[in-house]
């Protein structure tokens, strides 16, 4: 799990390297929205996917496919990040919207692997399998090849949203209930 932590750490240093870089650049593109939004995105899914490692605080590792399982999945997280961030000259030259549209593929794709390969993980590691995540793996990994072949801004837009809410919104109102005491009924 500490490895595996150290690489969720990676994902943030590439996106928050790459926000660093734009400010550096004392221009603010308008039109990179799609940039941001997914850049965040990317963030959003590695926190909820580092908050899942906690069922595997008692897992036993012994066996090296266990510890791949983890780690395969965040290789890709890394990867996404990586291919998302801009360089300040590609914020200047090109802008950040031709940049995304140039890096778009390989951003949802990589972001399509890790979805499944996470839930796949949970069966390789703790030996079980989330059935009630199933469906919401099928979804984002739809969600998230759709994106990788359209250059629609307003189907980016809908599904980064789609992220925050389920990642973000979802699990504060779930929270919420739940220590009110109205998530045990």
């Amino acid at each position: 799990m500490i490895i595996a932590s150290i690489l969720i750490a990676i994902v943030f240093t590439e996106i928050i390297g790459g926000w660093g870089a734009l400010l550096k650049t004392g221009k603010y593109d308008s039109s990179g929205y799609l940039y941001y939004g997914w850049s965040s995105s990317i963030l959003i899914v590695s926190v909820s996917y580092w908050n899942g490692f906690w069922p595997y605080a008692n897992a036993n590792f012994d066996q090296i496919q266990k510890i791949w399982a983890l780690l395969i999945p965040t290789i890709f997280l890394i990867l996404s990040a990586m291919s998302i961030k801009p360089t300040p000259s590609d914020a200047e030259s090109t802008g950040l919207a031709d940049h995304f549209n140039s890096v778009r593929k390989r951003v949802c794709l990589t972001l399509a692997i890790a979805v499944p390969l996470a839930v796949l993980a949970d069966w390789i590691v703790l030996e079980v399998i989330s059935f009630q995540f199933v469906p919401v793996m099928v979804g984002l990994t739809a969600v998230f090849l759709w994106c990788a072949y359209t250059t629609n801004r307003v189907a980016h837009t809908l599904a980064f949203i789609s992220t925050y809410m389920f990642f973000v919104v979802l699990p504060i109102i779930l929270g919420i209930e739940y220590f009110s005491g109205n998530g045990d009924q």
